[in-house]
């Protein structure tokens, strides 16, 4: 994680709109957000970089969200992750072994401390 408290995030979203305002949020914040609209051009993506934070829906079409962070903490046992939903409920096992998560909706607050709160946690 950068020392200077700007992270960069990957964020995974398929809901254009969502992805755009989390974006503008997130960078507004001086984080650097690379979003993406699918779980296999993010899983493509952290085959050769890796993020601060991994920032993903759960419900996304092909490769779901808790397979994608699977799928990354797999190749970056070090990432930090945090999941969101607006219809699914956190697996019980995430949460039970220190998972992040956050429901949708979210407003600027909540976005930015569970980015925070995922970013300072030990992975």
């Amino acid at each position: 994680m950068n020392s200077d408290h700007t992270l960069t995030i990957l964020l995974v979203e398929d809901d254009d709109g969502i992805r755009t305002i989390a974006s503008v949020l997130l960078e507004s914040e001086g984080h650097q957000v690379v979003a993406m609209a699918t779980g296999e051009l993010a899983h493509e993506w952290l085959g050769q970089r890796q993020p601060d934070v991994l920032f993903t829906d759960v419900n996304l079409p092909g490769i779901g969200g808790a397979e994608l962070a699977r799928l990354a903490r797999e190749a970056h046992p070090d990432l930090r992750i945090l999941l969101t939903s607006g219809e699914a409920m956190p697996d019980p096992a995430w949460l039970a072994s220190g998972g992040h998560y956050l429901n949708k909706p979210y407003d600027r607050r909540s976005l930015l401390a569970a980015i925070q709160a995922t970013a300072k946690a030990v992975a």
